[in-house]
């Protein structure tokens, strides 16, 4: 998908990325409870965290963050750079 991304714009052409990573070990388990703890704070249930956690668990498959830098260069953007980070996600903004 990157890939069609890339083809489709125009040279010069920026993309947006915005993305759920896993956090470097030893970090991930604190940054996925303080991001829960934001949820709850922000009025989700326990029950409603759980259960779009299991909704998610087959489905998404988060990257280390320089993971996914390497995943746009290899692309073809020719820039990359994280312009936004909070807990376990992460904004970059790729220049072809």
């Amino acid at each position: 998908m990157i890939n069609d991304i890339y083809r489709a714009l125009n040279p010069g052409g920026a993309f947006l990325f915005v993305e759920k990573i896993i956090a470097d070990e030893g970090t991930d388990d604190l940054e996925v409870e303080l991001y829960y703890r934001m949820k709850r704070m922000n009025g989700y249930s326990d029950e409603k965290i759980m259960q779009k956690r299991r909704s998610l668990e087959n489905v998404l498959s988060p990257l280390k963050a320089e993971w996914n830098v390497d995943m746009l260069h290899e692309a073809g953007f020719c820039k990359v750079d994280m312009f936004w980070r909070c807990l376990n996600f992460c904004g970059w903004v790729a220049i072809k």
